[in-house]
C-alpha cells in the first residue's frame, strides 16, 4: 500500500514537471526574453531535490515537508538531557535544511550544493571520532581547494542552516512549554495535590524557578516558614524588573532577517495546530508552500549588515523587540500573573492597575565603539 502511494505521487510530480515545462516554454516563446534550453534547464534544478537530497537526511522523503508519517528510527531514540524525544525537532531542521538545499542548487547549481554536504558530512564524522587531534584536518584540506567564490556560498550555506536551526529551537521550547501547562492540568490528581489549588494552565506551577511554582512553594509548603497572603502580594506588587534594550553596533543580525527567522517560527507554531486537529491535506500544502517561499528568501538575503550602523538604525533595531516580542508579550504575562495570584490566593488579590512590574530603559545610540 505505502509503494502504490509512493508510486502515484511519484507520477504526480512527474507530470506536474511536464506541465511546468511546457507553460515555461510556451511562455519562451511568446516573449523571447529566454531561451527554452535555460528555462528547461532551471526546470531540472529546480526538481533536484526530488533526486538527490543534498544538505540534509530526507533520503526517504518524496517531497519536504512538516506533515510526516512518523519519524525515523534515529530519531526515536534520540532525546535531549531531560529525556524528552527531539524527534518533532530534528524532522522540522531536516525540512528546512533540504529547502535550503533547494535554493542553493537552483541558483548556484548542484556542485557547490555537493560541496555543502561533502563538508557537513565531514564535521559529522569528525563529531564521533574520539581522538581530538587531527579531527578536523580532512575539513581543512577540503576548504583549501575551495575558490573565493565558493568560499561565500559554501559559510552563506552554514551561517543560514544555523539561523533557522536556531528558529526551530526557539519554536521547539515553546512547544515543550505548551506541553508541560497542558499536562500540569491534565496530569492533577487532587489526591496528591497537597494544599495548593489546581494549576490553571497560566503559567507553570510545576516549575521552581516559575511564578507560579514559587507562590505555590511559598505558600503551601510543610516546612513551617510559610508566608502570609499579604506578604506575597505586596512583594509581588512593589517589586519592579528593569529591562535594558540595546543595538550595539556589531550585531550581526539584520532585521529583516530576524524578521523572517519569526515568520519561519510561526509557520511551524501553525503546522503544530493543523497536526493536533488533523488538518486537510490543502493547509498542510498552504503551509509547505510558505515555508519554502521563506526558506528560500531568506538564502537570497544578506545575512550582514555592509555599513555602520547610524544611532537612528540602532534604535530601529530596538523597536523590533518591541513590536515583535514586548508588545504582545508583556500584556499576555500581566494577564497570567493576574489570573495566577487569584487562583493562589484568592480574588480579592488580584494584581492592581497601579502596579508596574517591569519598566524599561535604552542606551541605543549610547555605546558608539
Amino acid at each position: 500500500m505505502i509503494s502504490a502511494s509512493r508510486a502515484v505521487a511519484a507520477a504526480r510530480r512527474q507530470a506536474a514537471t511536464r506541465t511546468r515545462v511546457a507553460s515555461l516554454l510556451a511562455t519562451s516563446t511568446r516573449s523571447g526574453n529566454q531561451s527554452a534550453h535555460n528555462i528547461a534547464n532551471n526546470c531540472r534544478q529546480h526538481n533536484y531535490h526530488y533526486q538527490h537530497r543534498c544538505f540534509s537526511a530526507l533520503s526517504s522523503m518524496n517531497e519536504p515537508t512538516l506533515f510526516t508519517a512518523s519519524s525515523s528510527a534515529e530519531d526515536d531514540v534520540l532525546s535531549n538531557s531531560d529525556g524528552v524525544s527531539t524527534s518533532s525537532l530534528r524532522s522540522d531542521v531536516r525540512t528546512m535544511g533540504t529547502l535550503l538545499g533547494d535554493a542553493i542548487a537552483l541558483h548556484h547549481g548542484e556542485d557547490i550544493l555537493e560541496k555543502v554536504e561533502a563538508l557537513r558530512s565531514m564535521a559529522k564524522q569528525s563529531r564521533q571520532q574520539q581522538q581530538v587531534e587531527g579531527r578536523l584536518d580532512s575539513m581543512v584540506q577540503f576548504v583549501e581547494k575551495l575558490s573565493p567564490e565558493e568560499l561565500v556560498i559554501v559559510s552563506r550555506a552554514f551561517a543560514h542552516f544555523l539561523g533557522i536551526a536556531n528558529a526551530a529551537e526557539a519554536h521547539e521550547r515553546c512547544r515543550r512549554l505548551k506541553m508541560a501547562l497542558s499536562n500540569e492540568v491534565n496530569d492533577y490528581n487532587p489526591a496528591n495535590g497537597g494544599k495548593a489549588p489546581a494549576p490553571i494552565g497560566a503559567l507553570h506551577a510545576n516549575k521552581r524557578d516559575s511564578t507560579a511554582g514559587v507562590m505555590s512553594n511559598l505558600l503551601y509548603s510543610d516546612d513551617g516558614s510559610t508566608p502570609t497572603k499579604d506578604e506575597v502580594f505586596k512583594s509581588l506588587t512593589s517589586q519592579t524588573v528593569e529591562i535594558v534594550l540595546t543595538a550595539h553596533p556589531t550585531q550581526v543580525n539584520r532585521r529583516t532577517l530576524l524578521e523572517k527567522h519569526s515568520r519561519v517560527q510561526k509557520i511551524l507554531t501553525e503546522a503544530d495546530e493543523v497536526r493536533s486537529s488533523k488538518g486537510t491535506s490543502y493547509r498542510q500544502q498552504q503551509l509547505d508552500d510558505a515555508l519554502r517561499r521563506e526558506i528560500a528568501s531568506i538564502w537570497q538575503t544578506d545575512e550582514v549588515s555592509r555599513v555602520k550602523p547610524s544611532p537612528q538604525s540602532e534604535a530601529e533595531r530596538g523597536t523590533l523587540v518591541i513590536e515583535t516580542v514586548l508588545w504582545e508579550v508583556l500584556p499576555n504575562f500581566l494577564r497570567k500573573l493576574d489570573a495566577t495570584m487569584k487562583s493562589s490566593m484568592g480574588d480579592d488579590y488580584s494584581l492592581p492597575l497601579t502596579a508596574s512590574p517591569f519598566k524599561f530603559a535604552s542606551w541605543m545610540g549610547g555605546d558608539r565603539d
